[in-house]
């Protein structure tokens, strides 16, 4: 899906990857405690 440029102003650009990064490490968080893997970064 794309929307055209501009159409998003940076800060709510900003918030949103920060959100969407949040997610993902949660997301793999549980994943890893789920399937017993202790992965470190």
């Amino acid at each position: 899906m794309h929307i055209p440029d501009g159409f998003v102003s940076a800060p709510v650009a900003t918030v949103g990857c920060v959100v969407a990064a949040g997610c993902v490490a949660y997301a793999v968080k549980a994943t890893n405690t789920i399937k017993g893997v202790k992965m470190t970064m």
